[in-house]
């Protein structure tokens, strides 16, 4: 924390976080939500949440309610490889091929196929550094296509399609595991297309942290589900939270959330969840469900040095990669952003979710945002930058240096 806020007027804040909360839930594609700001220093914390989120039952979203967190599951894999790293077990340097063998492919391929470019095999050398700030060139088995063919399908719109019965296929039912997923990778032939050399560039990749997810089982000799749970949950007061597919859940299912596909062509917002679409393709890139005080229990604990003996370890988190033409940098497992706003430019740390969510950090005021809209259609407004400038406006900021 760079200097202690003197001056914040928290009752302007309520009021322009409500005008924030209010807008989001008068949109007609978002079906509920909830929101939370909690800053210890300035003893505030704001929450808000509605909708319906079990049409069945007509139960109403609250900040208890669980819902899919989807890639700031990122954050948690990250955090379990660093806690590794502390431990000895390996480091950002390490090659793939020092962890993983062939016999941990799919049969008939290996480590080494992973990544191909120009012919050249590459998946050996890949690290663990590259895996985390998304430099590998790995193509993402979600939602890249396989190769440059235009015809082809992400498996992300193969999804899609079944869905809503345009192209069915039975592939929106699938259940997937880990080595599932391997397999559909280099059955789509996309291991043959890298996006770059390894190191080279930066391309968000869920492959990335699917390897992340395996070298954790292999290290650990437990299941990614249980080193969240020891690691992570048991340690933030998590006692909600799971990994879905691949444990029991805990209480109630997630709250219902939905996808606008007009930007498709497709004139309808559907229930995702109702749907029967299986997302336990997403593992450790982003299978966590869990709710808003979970998540502002663990982001402040991450950002407070309570899940690492060292302070470094967050600081090396913090650390990015820049990219081309984004508003962003890319650290280990984490974004960078800088907002401009009316009376400071405030740094923000922290990762959205396709489902709709987001969980962020401001360490120069100890802040968290957290929240959830459940619509994975891309937005007219950027709510993080709504809720900054919300806070802007009640001097929440103007001490920062």
């Amino acid at each position: 924390m760079e200097e202690k806020i003197t001056f914040f007027l928290g009752g302007i804040a309520k009021d322009k976080l409500d005008d924030v909360y209010q807008t989001a839930e008068s949109d007609p594609e978002i079906i509920n939500l909830a929101m939370s700001v909690e800053s210890p220093a300035q003893k505030f914390s704001w929450h808000q949440a509605g909708g319906i989120a079990y049409p069945k039952t007509g139960e109403e979203m609250t900040i208890q309610t669980p819902f899919r967190i989807a890639s700031i599951g990122k954050t948690f894999t990250a955090t379990l490889i660093m806690q590794m790293i502390e431990a000895g077990s390996l480091s950002l340097s390490t090659p793939i091929s020092d962890i993983l063998t062939d016999s941990d492919m799919p049969l008939h391929h290996t480590l080494n196929e992973l990544h191909q470019i120009g012919g050249i095999s590459n998946g050996e050398s890949l690290t663990v550094g590259q895996l985390l700030n998304h430099t590998s060139g790995l193509r993402d088995y979600i939602a890249d296509e396989p190769d440059d063919d235009a015809t082809s399908h992400s498996l992300a719109a193969l999804q899609i399609l079944d869905v809503t019965k345009l192209l069915p296929t039975g592939i929106s039912k699938q259940s997937w595991t880990s080595i599932s997923v391997l397999e559909y990778f280099f059955s789509s032939g996309m291991h043959q297309y890298a996006k770059n050399s390894p190191g080279e560039n930066y391309h968000y990749s869920d492959t990335n942290y699917l390897l992340l997810g395996i070298i954790i089982e292999k290290i650990s000799g437990m299941s990614l589900a249980d080193n969240y749970q020891v690691e992570i949950f048991s340690q933030s007061e998590m006692n909600f939270a799971y990994l879905e597919w691949h444990e029991a859940a805990k209480g109630k299912g997630p709250a219902h959330h939905y996808s606008n596909l007009s930007p498709f062509g497709i004139d309808e917002n559907i229930d995702v969840i109702a749907s029967g679409l299986n997302t336990s393709f997403d593992w450790a890139g982003g299978g966590i469900v869990s709710n808003i005080e979970e998540l502002n229990s663990y982001v402040s604990d991450l950002f407070n040095d309570k899940l690492f003996q060292n302070v470094s370890t967050l600081k090396e988190m913090q650390k990015t990669v820049n990219i081309e033409n984004e508003s962003f940098s890319y650290g280990l497992g984490m974004k960078r952003m800088e907002y401009q706003l009316a009376h400071k430019t405030v740094v923000v740390y922290g990762h959205d979710g396709a489902w709709g969510t987001g969980m962020y950090y401001i360490p120069a005021t100890d802040t968290s945002i957290v929240f959830t809209i459940n619509q994975a259609a891309p937005q007219d407004k950027d709510w993080l930058l709504e809720i900054l400038r919300a806070l802007d406006k009640a001097l929440l900021f103007t001490a920062i240096k």
